[in-house]
């Protein structure tokens, strides 16, 4: 089984799936969590794994949280799943998958060439019925050269529908 997530694991360690399924989830953005309800809506969201036991501070900023490999363990046993998936930070590796905590949460970011600036791979899992699965890692092209791609078919586009209207013309 699998729990997919965009960003980690909540500071709350007696978390269950079922709490998480019960949470208002239709909120404004959450900046500043005061609520316990917005506290693991925020960190599902914005933690990280990191390699320390237990939670710790983040980078991220004062609210955010990581959160180590037991916090990972413990979460996976609880509710009875085999891998977290997450996926809102570019790997280290500039690769489109990272592994932690021994294989049991990995980073899949899809984003290749984030932001236009950061040269990293971007990454997809397909999965198979039985769950082994296959990585598959691209590089998307620029913005610029897919505005130009985007440009070049639309003239050649307009070219060849005039060339058919011209040959509408000629057959009358």
């Amino acid at each position: 089984q699998i729990f997919v997530v965009h960003g980690g694991l909540s500071r709350y360690q007696d978390l269950s799936v079922k709490d998480i399924d019960n949470l208002d989830r239709k909120k404004h953005e959450i900046l500043h969590p005061e609520k316990y309800e917005d506290t693991i809506i925020f960190d599902l969201l914005w933690s990280d794994p990191q390699k320390d036991k237990g939670i710790g501070g983040n980078a991220r900023g004062n609210n955010c949280i990581a959160f180590g490999p037991d916090v990972t363990e413990s979460f996976l046993k609880k509710n009875k799943f085999d891998i977290i998936i997450r996926s809102h930070q570019v790997p280290k590796t500039l690769k489109g998958i990272e592994s932690h905590h021994e294989g049991k949460c990995i980073t899949l970011f899809s984003a290749s060439n984030y932001c236009n600036k950061i040269k990293n791979l971007g990454a997809a899992i397909i999965f198979n019925q039985d769950l082994t699965f296959e990585v598959h890692e691209y590089m998307s092209p620029s913005l610029d050269v897919i505005r130009e791609t985007f440009e070049e078919n639309q003239k050649l586009r307009e070219k060849v529908l005039n060339s058919s209207n011209l040959l509408e013309l000629e057959k009358n």
